[in-house]
């Protein structure tokens, strides 16, 4: 892939990893629209740049996983909530990687990550202007297991991961805050088990050392941080995810007309 294609890649895996637009959805668009297929090599380090993002931004809270007694019974739900993720993650692998789907599947699913962000944030507790002074934990391991079956089924392209496991954190009655930092302390296994997958596909390990990887893992990790804190004060400061859900239902709007109306063959 030439430069200019490596730098818009790894902006939009950077914004859509984190806000619940849909990365997958997204970077298949992309690609759709300029004709370049998957790369292997792209995924395995914008997933380490959106990986380091997630560890640098909520560095404080998995330094408590470890050192405080509330913070190891979270780590218990967070392994009791990867679980799942793995077994559906591995179960829906073979139809993510044969690709066999188009514009009309992919709309739909952005519709549906509309339509649940949207629900969601209706039935939500009200945004807490002070998410520093908000460190009870009410999840409980039923809560946990259900949000890490969503985070599976996640790998359904055009299903946005971060969207859907705190839209479930919502309606499962946990506050914008909880849910918010439990999404994405779930999400740390899930991206590190889907980075050694595919790093385990690549000839050779010494490929991850160029000039487009090191930017693209630069990129996606800066931009990454900048989606995190947009996110949060959009959800947990401000209460404003129905914007997301707009936004996904436009886009996954326009595939869907596109594909009914033969716009795109």
């Amino acid at each position: 892939m030439s430069l200019v294609i490596v730098l818009l890649l790894s902006v939009v895996q950077g914004l859509t990893e984190f806000l619940p637009v849909s990365s997958s959805g997204h970077l298949w668009i992309i690609r759709w629209l300029s004709g370049h297929e998957p790369d292997l090599l792209f995924d395995v380090v914008v997933h380490v740049g959106t990986l380091l993002a997630v560890v640098v931004y909520f560095r404080r809270d998995i330094v408590s996983l470890v050192t405080t007694g509330s913070g190891r019974r979270t780590l218990a739900l967070i392994a009791l909530g990867s679980a799942p993720t793995a077994a559906i993650g591995l179960g829906l692998k073979p139809f993510v990687e044969e690709g066999r789907y188009g514009s009309l599947f992919i709309g739909c699913m952005l519709l549906m990550t509309g339509f649940a962000l949207l629900i969601a944030d209706r039935a939500a507790k009200p945004a807490v202007p002070d998410t520093d002074s908000e460190n009870k934990w009410f999840l409980t391991w039923k809560m946990a297991l259900i949000i890490g079956v969503v985070q599976g089924l996640t790998v359904i392209p055009g299903i946005s991961r971060s969207g859907a496991t705190i839209a479930a954190g919502l309606l499962l009655g946990l506050n914008r805050h909880e849910a918010y930092r439990f999404a994405f302390l779930l999400s740390i296994p899930a991206v590190s088990g889907a980075f050694l997958l595919k790093v385990l596909n690549l000839e050779s390990i010494t490929l991850l050392v160029n000039v487009s990887t090191v930017l693209a893992m630069t990129v996606s990790a800066v931009i990454g941080l900048g989606s995190l804190w947009i996110l949060k004060k959009m959800i947990v400061k401000s209460g404003q995810l129905t914007y997301f859900s707009i936004y996904v239902w436009l886009v996954g709007g326009l595939l869907v007309a596109g594909s009914l109306l033969n716009l795109w063959s």
